[in-house]
């Protein structure tokens, strides 16, 4: 079967990028667009059914960036219908993508404004994630330290940095060394007074894999 044209990608150019602009959102990549809000990166990201059809869906993702050294889209959700059901929507043809493309943009003004309001500071991430259950809880409560290390909570974030550290010794897969010794490292300049300086750090680190230069 032959590949079907990229209708979407111009037709989310000719609906998206102006209202995206609107809100503070630049283009990442080919299709996605973030922006960042104290600290916290809030993004949409276009996903194109693996089946060739070039139906699509939109994820939504606000996280730290400072706390995530890699891709994520957690916490977040795929846009909606008001049952519940994740939506794709056709972008074969040139009027699919355009009618496409417009009825995202309002489920993205109607779902994803309010929940990107929702964590717009450290602060707001923190008690976001709080209220969150992960099927990964120690990677939920590192995130949790890290967001209220930014909002200068260092009783709070150490207390959950800790937490994250007994559920990563209690996994006991390799990788979950890196992600303890990340941990401590981040009690230790909370308890020298480095914290912010170790956040920057990060920060300026995995601005490049969140595509951010």
């Amino acid at each position: 079967m032959a590949k079907l044209r990229d209708l979407l990608t111009p037709a989310i150019d000719r609906v998206w990028r102006s209202a995206m602009q609107d809100h503070g959102f630049q283009r990442a990549g080919r299709r996605d667009f973030t922006r960042v809000c104290g600290g916290i990166l809030h993004e949409f990201n276009f996903q194109i059914s693996a089946s060739g059809s070039r139906d699509f869906c939109v994820n939504v993702a606000a996280f730290s960036i400072a706390g995530n050294d890699m891709p994520v889209l957690q916490p977040g959700f795929r846009l909606a219908a008001p049952n519940g059901a994740d939506v794709w929507l056709p972008s074969a043809s040139t009027d699919d993508a355009e009618k496409s493309a417009k009825t995202m943009l309002q489920l993205a003004i109607d779902q994803a404004l309010p929940f990107f309001a929702e964590n717009n500071s450290y602060q707001q991430h923190a008690r976001y994630l709080r209220g969150q259950r992960w099927g990964s809880e120690h990677h939920r409560w590192f995130q949790i330290g890290v967001a209220e290390t930014g909002s200068a909570e260092k009783a709070r974030a150490t207390e959950a940095l800790k937490t994250a550290i007994s559920y990563y010794i209690a996994d006991g897969r390799a990788w979950c060394a890196l992600c303890i010794e990340r941990a401590e490292a981040l009690i230790s300049a909370i308890e020298s007074d480095r914290h912010n300086e170790l956040l920057e750090q990060w920060c300026n680190k995995n601005s490049r894999i969140h595509r951010l230069h």
